[in-house]
């Protein structure tokens, strides 16, 4: 099977966050017909093919999961059924990031045949759309039962093989409910406390609190924090007669290094002005960040020679690997403007020369 077939199976496959059951089945199984050992860690599909030098590793880290679809409708083509167009294949999860998961299947089969110079550790995990728990679960294990001298990873992102990502942002989503009081549409002059009115008040502040973010926060690589209002909810369409007793809001934030350590303390303090309740929807996830020095983007650097070394917009699984102090670039065929898109498509020929780069940081690495 070439890499575009491979890539065309593992498409109709569905595999959103949190469903991704059959895509395990059928990566683990593909593993084991090609000779190989993979083993099921917390729901990731592991393997572990052994080096010349096995006092050094390197994981190739891959998420197995898509986004919803959404509306199928609005599709050209069914999601699940991918369509090659002119050099462009189209489906959900070919750039993000299914397109790299067939690069690192193509390249664990290589390395069966052909004994690398390092350990090499391939996680294909699961739930990174949603809270990457996969990964986080996966790191904890690999470094609770390895003891390396030297430990390096590639956590698989589509960057059109253009560029490599060194660092990204931390976030946290939060839940803001704010309460007022309830009653009739038509007796305005009652309502002391309007909940949307008062919602609007921390909507508006969030300009406020992202310039000052901005100033207090800021990072040379990373950039600047934001806060950006990213749902709302309140009242309903069939009671239009009625003040709603509450008004929800949905905040995204994103951290850099010097305002994670201190999120919790200043999310309390700028909302505790507004009298309000709010929770983070999902543990906040923190930021990932490699040092450009690190032999890891040396070795990238060489095996492309003129890429650019940029930091990520959104938040990848790498946060997990810069926790544990492995240092991990984020690198992978794909288009990232793809990324949770309708009709979202890819080049396949990205997938052979990728393969062949990979081949190379891991060569030079080791």
């Amino acid at each position: 099977m070439n890499p575009t077939d491979l890539l065309r199976k593992i498409i109709q496959i569905k595999s959103i966050s949190g469903e991704e059951k059959a895509i395990i089945n059928y990566v683990f199984e593909w593993l084991k017909n090609k000779g190989l050992n993979p083993v099921i860690q917390d729901g990731n599909v592991v393997l572990n093919i052994p080096g010349k030098n096995s006092s050094k590793a390197i994981v190739l880290n891959g998420h197995l999961d898509t986004v919803s679809p959404g509306n199928i409708s609005q599709w050209q083509q069914n999601p699940f059924e991918p369509l090659l167009k002119g050099d462009k294949l189209f489906g959900l999860g070919a750039s993000d990031t299914k397109g790299g998961v067939a690069a690192f299947l193509e390249l664990a089969e290589f390395f069966s045949e052909n004994k690398p110079p390092v350990d090499i550790w391939f996680s294909f995990v699961t739930r990174e759309e949603l809270d990457g728990l996969g990964t986080k679960s996966f790191v904890s294990w690999f470094v609770k039962n390895n003891n390396y001298k030297k430990v390096a990873a590639i956590v698989c992102e589509p960057t059109s093989l253009k560029t490599v990502e060194i660092g990204h942002k931390g976030n946290a989503f939060l839940k803001v409910t704010v309460k007022g009081q309830s009653g009739h549409g038509s007796r305005p002059w009652l309502i002391k406390k309007h909940a949307i009115l008062e919602a609007y008040k921390i909507i508006e502040d969030t300009e406020i609190k992202n310039k000052s973010w901005k100033e207090k926060y800021s990072d040379d690589l990373i950039g600047f924090p934001t806060i950006s209002l990213t749902g709302i909810s309140s009242g309903a369409l069939d009671s239009p007669n009625k003040f709603p007793e509450t008004c929800i809001l949905q905040l995204d934030i994103r951290t850099t290094p010097l305002l994670h350590s201190k999120l919790d303390w200043e999310v309390k303090n700028w909302l505790s002005k507004f009298n309000v309740e709010y929770k983070y929807i999902v543990e906040p996830a923190p930021f990932g960040y490699c040092n450009e020095k690190e032999e890891i983007v040396e070795a990238i650097k060489h095996a492309v020679p003129k890429i650019k070394v940029v930091a990520s917009d959104g938040a990848t699984d790498q946060c997990f690997f810069s926790q544990k102090g492995i240092p991990a670039i984020i690198f992978g065929p794909g288009e990232k403007e793809q990324s949770h898109q309708l009709n979202e498509c890819c080049y396949p020929k990205q997938i052979s020369l990728a393969i062949e780069i990979y081949k190379k940081i891991i060569e030079k690495w080791a």
